[in-house]
């Protein structure tokens, strides 16, 4: 189970914190304390979450995204 986790989890920087409330923090189990992003794929092996805020690809790994102004 720990070798699973650590193949599927990325580091974010601590400066990151408040793009990233409003995904769900695990309270209980292996992975207390960790976030979990919900992402879809966008394109051919780039994924997207479901806020638009991350994109991960295997090149660039977790990227926050600029949001346009409405």
């Amino acid at each position: 189970m720990a070798e699973a986790i650590n193949l599927n989890a990325v580091p974010a920087p601590e400066s990151w914190k408040n793009s990233l409330c409003e995904y769900a923090v695990e309270t209980e189990g292996p992975l207390a304390g960790m976030r979990q992003l919900i992402v879809v794929e966008s394109a051919p092996g780039v994924w997207q979450s479901e806020f638009g805020k991350f994109a991960y690809s295997q090149d660039f790994g977790l990227e926050k995204r600029r949001h346009e102004p409405a």
